[in-house]
């Protein structure tokens, strides 16, 4: 069933699945956690962050609080 935002992939829910809400990791650790490799994990990052998903500090990113 669609999402507000389009539906996920299972690649996307595997790194949503990554993704703190408190504390923000970079792309290689998400791209172990979620079993993706690093560009993968950037290229989707850049669309969760249009989709306002996820907040980008330095060098590490997190799902902004309040997004499912």
């Amino acid at each position: 069933m669609p999402r507000d935002r389009g539906e996920w992939t299972g690649e996307s829910t595997r790194l949503r699945d990554a993704l703190s809400r408190r504390v923000f990791r970079d792309a290689a650790t998400l791209a172990a956690a979620s079993g993706l490799s690093i560009g993968e994990v950037e290229g989707m990052l850049g669309m969760l962050l249009l989709e306002g998903v996820v907040e980008h500090a330095g060098t590490g990113w997190r799902r902004r609080p309040g997004t499912e």
